[in-house]
């Protein structure tokens, strides 16, 4: 027999470390401010290069800023099936519970799975996955038991199609977070897999005070013409390699050489520039002990982010118990070593893009990235991968994560936009458009923008006022007349701790 828990292995939910983390912190902002401030960051040219991305005329492009709320950034999936799975709350509990009638409970409990559209809000794919699979009482060690097509992004609003294998209908509404929530419950035919569903609509209010001159608007009308004609360039952008640290494809290069200890050590203690100082702080400290093997001490320095430092956790528990055993380490964190490698062949694929425009030779419609069996696609990147000691190429150390495959795949390297309406508010621009599965919105908005984050003086914070909040837009009501305020106010708190941020 299945049994289902609804609270977390060790007693307490994830609302409730969540509150204690966040309590934590908050007396820490108090103690040391200084510490917690968020400097202004631009995704410029120069900037972006390292990370193998170059757009003509990148540098005449106007500033503008993106998921200053979570309501700024909506995204809706379209699934295989085309159906549109919408962040509307409206449509939540009635409707679940309408599919759940005449014994659905009965013939959809353990023989087919049950599907239902996650919305969520403050909380990445994977990390809300993991919370339904500890309320769920699931094994943490298996990674088949909720299946998703994609991952969404974290700061942000969005809705996407999930499965449960074995879990009756019934059972899902009894999950409960302030980060998100189910609804359309229904019963499906077979667990979704990476890669199911056919595109993603996003609606996003990109903030700028740089639209009311007429060069700038003029580059912004250019921008759109070119990419409307000729779509645009099919980078991977920073959320690639794990923004705010920006590095996960060194882990990925350690791993794939069989650098088991460099990439669990450099995961660990890596003080990334664009991570606030206060856990940049934290992470030389653990660096400090490491080298002697004090995973006890690092532990408890961890102890108080239960959430923000979970895998750092999980793998310094294990360490704990098993020293030196860096690549079950590793083992426990299957997920995040799947994005560390995966980054690595979407970094030379950039890079492939960025050298052939800069030297103004043709870009093919397509390339083949680099993690295949294929002798030709890896000769393609040759020079790139002995700069980085992987030629020639070897997959034996990935054969312990399971859920890594070495395949041949290409990629578009320019990609089209279907675009649904636009509008200039006095915020900035709000603008609702489509992109295929495995494109990036923040992609297609660089080639209109130079994305920022970070402090900087706002015209939407009252200057008299310093605890003066940025405004809340419905995005979805402006441009396409639908009132999402019920979604807004069940992500209050989400929305409200990205005010605090601000």
């Amino acid at each position: 027999a299945i049994v289902y828990r609804t609270r977390y292995t060790n007693g307490m939910e994830r609302a409730e470390l969540k509150k204690r983390e966040q309590e934590f912190l908050t007396t820490e902002k108090e103690k040391y401010p200084e510490l917690f401030e968020r400097l202004e960051t631009v995704d410029n040219q120069e900037f972006l290069r390292d990370y193998g991305i170059y757009i003509p005329g990148k540098d005449h492009f106007p500033k503008g800023r993106v998921k200053v709320l979570p309501s700024d950034f909506i995204v809706e999936e379209t699934t295989s099936s085309g159906n549109l799975c919408t962040i509307d709350f409206s449509d939540d509990k009635e409707k679940g519970k309408e599919n759940n009638t005449d014994g659905q409970n009965q013939t959809n409990g353990l023989n087919s799975p049950t599907y239902a559209t996650l919305v969520k809000c403050g909380i990445s794919t994977i990390d809300a996955i993991d919370d339904m699979t500890k309320q769920l009482g699931f094994d943490p060690r298996r990674h088949d038991e909720i299946g998703y097509a994609g991952i969404k992004d974290k700061e942000a609003i969005t809705a996407q199609e999930i499965s449960f294998r074995n879990v009756p209908a019934d059972i899902l509404t009894k999950i409960y977070s302030d980060e998100y929530f189910l609804k359309d419950v229904r019963p499906g035919k077979g667990m979704l897999a990476k890669g199911d569903l056919q595109k993603n609509r996003f609606t996003i209010l990109v903030r700028t005070d740089d639209l009311d001159t007429e060069e700038t608007a003029a580059t912004v009308t250019n921008q759109i013409r070119q990419i409307k004609d000729h779509g645009f360039y099919n980078y991977y952008y920073l959320q690639r390699f794990g923004n705010p640290r920006l590095i996960n494809f060194v882990w990925g290069v350690h791993i794939i050489k069989g650098e088991y200890r460099q990439a669990v050590e450099h995961y660990l203690s890596y003080a990334a520039p664009r991570e606030l100082e206060y856990f940049r702080g934290i992470r030389r400290k653990i660096g400090s002990l490491m080298s002697t093997g004090k995973w006890d001490e690092i532990a408890k320095i961890l102890e108080p982010f239960p959430l923000i430092f979970l895998n750092e956790s999980r793998m310094v528990n294990h360490l704990r118990a098993h020293p030196a055993d860096y690549l079950g380490a590793l083992l426990v964190v299957p997920d995040q070593v799947l994005l560390w490698v995966y980054a690595v062949p979407s970094l030379l694929f950039n890079e492939k893009i960025a050298a052939l425009l800069e030297r103004g030779e043709t870009v093919p419609p397509s390339l083949p990235l680099v993690l295949s069996e294929n002798p030709a696609d890896t000769e393609l990147y040759r020079e790139q991968l002995q700069a980085l000691g992987l030629y020639p190429l070897r997959f034996n150390y990935l054969r312990p994560f399971r859920n890594i495959y070495i395949r041949r795949r290409t990629v578009p390297t320019l990609e089209p936009v279907e675009f649904h309406a636009a509008d200039i508010v006095p915020e900035g621009m709000l603008i609702s458009f489509s992109l295929g599965k495995g494109e990036y919105a923040t992609t297609f908005l660089s080639h209109i923008f130079n994305l920022t984050a970070g402090n900087q003086e706002n015209k939407n914070k009252d200057p008299k006022n310093e605890n003066s909040h940025v405004n809340i837009i419905d995005c979805k009501n402006i441009l396409e007349g639908k009132n999402m305020q019920k979604t807004l106010d069940f992500f209050a708190k989400q929305i409200n701790k990205n005010q605090e941020k601000e």
